[in-house]
Order: C-alpha cells, then structure tokens, then sequence
C-alpha cells in the first residue's frame, strides 16, 4: 500500500518556520531528553548536546545564567540592531533574553535596565518584533515587581515606585 498524499514541507517553508514553533518544538525536545535521562544513569549527552546547540536554542536549554551572558546577548542584539539585515535573529535573541531573565540573580542590576530595551525595541515599529518584545517588557516587569514589592499594598511608604526606578535606571542609558 503507498500513501501518495504525505505532506513534504518545501525547504523555503522549512526555512521560514516561526520562532515560536521553534521554541515549542526545543521545549518539547527537551522534556523527551529529560524523560530519557531519568532511565539512563550517568547520562552525559545532555551537557553535550545543549554546548552544541547553545547559539540556537540558548534561551530554552538554559537553566542558569549570569550577567555577563545577558550582556553577550545585548551586544549581538546591538549589532544585529545596527544593520537591521535579520529581523530573525533579533526576535531570536529577545525571546532568549525574555527566558533568560527570571533565570538571572535578584541582585542583578540589568533587571531594572531591561524595560528600557524592550520599550526601545517597541519604538521600532516593526511588528514581527511586537510580541516577543512585549513578553520581554511582560516579564521584566513580573520580576521587577516580585523583587521589589511593586505592587503590593503594604507600606506603600517605604516601597519604591515603578516610576522612581524607571526613571533613575533611565539616567545612565542617555
């Protein structure tokens, strides 16, 4: 029996897959591999499998991160930003940057720079980035409003407002 009817995807809609079925995909690759992992004792493709696909999928394969990776990652934000050539790989590297900040230490001060970032890529106008830069500007808000109290009632004197570090994170950025 043949089946004649199977659905072949042409390598221009191979190519032109959106990142975020390309992220649902790695998620769902990387549930299978820890699935796997727990059957197989001293299991060692993992960590070699996430150094070798750590400049595509960065984002979902990391479970940690430091200030000096998120800074890596905004200087090739900034560089892709400069010749505007691959709307891709910026989308790209913000939702790497959107998965990679509830990762990033409390103590960080790049927390409180990132709203910034996002609201600059928003003034783009280029609407292939709204969404993923909206999850970064959604995120960092979440984070920034766990870490500092934000928006809870209690003692509202003492808390600062999202408009005071808003505005003072501002000043070194201009």
């Amino acid at each position: 029996m043949t089946i004649t009817n199977v659905y072949s995807p042409t390598f221009e809609q191979l190519e032109s897959m959106s990142l975020t079925l390309l992220e649902t995909i790695i998620d769902t690759l990387l549930e299978l591999m820890k699935v796997c992992m727990n059957n197989i004792p001293d299991c060692q493709w993992l960590g070699q499998w996430q150094e070798l696909a750590k400049r595509i999928v960065y984002g979902c394969i990391s479970k940690t991160t430091s200030d000096g990776e998120i800074k890596a990652l905004l200087r090739i934000l900034v560089k892709t930003l400069e010749s505007f050539f691959d709307i891709d790989l910026i989308d790209s590297v913000i939702m790497c940057l959107t998965r990679l900040l509830s990762l990033l230490s409390s103590e960080s001060k790049i927390h409180k720079f990132m709203s910034w970032i996002a609201l600059s890529i928003l003034q783009l106008e280029e609407t292939q980035l709204y969404a993923s830069d909206l999850s970064l500007l959604e995120e960092n808000l979440h984070i920034l409003g766990y870490m500092l109290n934000l928006f809870e009632n209690t003692n509202t004197h003492q808390q600062q407002t999202l408009e005071r570090i808003m505005m003072d994170a501002r000043k070194p950025l201009e």
